[in-house]
């Protein structure tokens, strides 16, 4: 939950087993393809304390499982202590202490080897088939034919290192003569992709130079993080690659962004440098109107640059992937790999198991309150109301959920009648000047209501209907959405 860095993105124009199609071309794909060949590789070399090989089995991310409480009367039997009534009392209650033990790491996601690589017969095919390709970088690992460069765009120290570089050399000339003149240089380096010919040695005297200051820097200061200088020493043997053997180098400076509950917002920026827009964020419009960029000089419309997406959270559960035995003997062996004895793995797997089948039934529980207040909305909310069309920059999965001003007061006027609660209210204009959003505030009322232990209501908006005669009295008059809350008494 952060703003995304702006890293460069490079790869060789390749197609190979690993990357087809439009991963070719674009490095961000690239890097998609050949993430679990890569990691694989690496971890090979690189083990990692609770990811990694584990026989057949790639490990990509852990939770951490729970010991027993020593003084904890009953048993958590895997099997038939989840049929038992004492299972069912303890739903939706804590098992064992507040104070937790130590708590060891429990495989959560992860692949198959053996499958992931089959088509290249197994690692040993990958393997010979990066050994022998011309544009993998790093000739014994996996899939060096694409990377990263981390480095902050607008860094002062950045900018004053590469004007020195370019002062010392004697490089003005060259630099004007191949790459577009940007204010800071690092984002005309990446402004036209794939990176030229002719311009690929002078890339290359910029970024060794800079990566040997670098080095020269984290000795004297005695630093041990040389991932930078990896990325950097990798790109130039890249450039060398690409010039000697004539293969294509894409490059992309990724826009920046910023990613959180779910969502990948990227701020309007330029097309051409990737350079941020200095407007306001998270706006829910931007200005359509040419903007001036302030790094390389070119028009273009924040709004047009300016999106936000959905993520893929998908990931392999582990436990989704196996048979229920074939995943706990896994668990165990994995548990053995890290230094428990066979007693302790098989206690930690009881207790874990028995915690994460009363997560899942509190999920399937609240899973089932969200489809019967959908269903309650549709019934006496929504019914025989006619949605209007979204507004154009709508990101919302359900677009259906957009009134005209008519419409929605008939849909605020039933809210009243049912008791469903209004948490946020939006009015969309077609110029943006009218645009409006509230949303729930905790009021004095349901403080009090809480001080006197008596029911509080969820957040929500308290008249919602006179909100909607302001908002018209104010020349309103485009198209409205509301967040509602069924209270779980209705549905009860």
């Amino acid at each position: 939950m952060a703003d995304t860095r702006q890293i460069v993105t490079w790869a060789f124009e390749k197609t190979c087993a690993l990357r087809n199609g439009n991963q070719a071309t674009s490095p961000n794909e690239a890097l998609s393809a050949v993430g679990r060949a890569r990691a694989y590789s690496d971890s090979l070399q690189n083990k990692e304390k609770n990811t990694g090989i584990y026989g057949d089995v790639y490990v990509t991310g852990y939770t951490f499982g729970y010991r027993p409480d020593p003084e904890q009367k009953h048993s958590l039997a895997v099997g038939g202590f989840l049929e038992s009534e004492e299972f069912k009392k303890l739903i939706g209650h804590r098992i064992g202490p507040e104070k937790k033990l130590s708590s060891p790491p429990y495989p959560a996601s992860g692949f198959l080897i053996s499958e992931e690589f089959r088509n290249l017969d197994g690692p040993a095919g990958m393997f010979s088939m990066c050994r022998t390709c011309q544009a993998n970088a790093t000739r014994n690992e996996i899939a060096g034919c694409c990377g990263t460069l981390s480095q902050w765009p607008d860094s002062q120290e950045t900018e004053e290192q590469i004007r020195g570089i370019i002062s010392r050399f004697g490089l003005e000339r060259q630099l004007a003569e191949h790459f577009p003149p940007t204010t800071p240089i690092w984002y005309g380096l990446w402004a036209i992709s794939p990176v030229p010919p002719e311009s690929l040695e002078l890339l290359r005297t910029i970024i060794s130079t800079v990566r040997d200051e670098d080095a020269l820097e984290m000795e004297i200061h005695h630093k041990v993080d040389k991932t930078q200088l990896q990325q950097f020493e990798l790109f130039v043997k890249a450039t060398e690659i690409a010039e000697h053997c004539n293969i294509p180098l894409h490059v992309k400076l990724l826009p920046l962004g910023h990613t959180d509950f779910g969502w990948h917002t990227i701020f309007p920026h330029c097309p051409f440098c990737k350079a941020t827009a200095r407007v306001k964020r998270w706006e829910r419009k931007y200005p359509t109107a040419l903007y001036d960029c302030q790094v390389c000089g070119r028009k273009y419309s924040p709004a047009e640059t300016a999106q936000s997406e959905r993520m893929d959270e998908e990931r392999d559960d582990l436990r989704e992937m196996f048979e229920p035995s074939r995943f706990l003997a896994f668990v165990k062996a994995y548990l053995l790999a890290h230094g428990e004895t066979s007693e302790d793995a098989d206690a930690i797997i009881r207790e874990t198991e028995a915690r994460e089948a009363i997560r899942q039934e509190k999920l399937r529980v609240l899973q089932e309150g969200h489809k019967k207040k959908r269903a309650f909305l549709k019934e006496h909310i929504f019914k025989g109301l006619e949605a209007t069309t979204p507004p154009a920059d709508c990101q919302d999965e359900t677009p259906s959920c957009w009134y005209t001003g008519e419409v929605f007061t008939e849909i605020l006027r039933r809210c009243d009648e049912y008791g469903v609660l209004v948490q946020i209210m939006i009015h969309d204009s077609i110029d943006g000047r009218m645009d409006r959003q509230e949303s729930a505030k905790i009021s004095d009322k349901s403080l009090l209501e809480q001080e006197g232990n008596r029911q509080k209501l969820p957040p929500h908006i308290e008249n919602p209907r006179e909100l909607l005669r302001q908002w018209q009295g104010e020349g309103c008059d485009g198209k409205f959405m509301a967040d509602y809350r069924v209270p779980d008494g209705i549905v009860q």
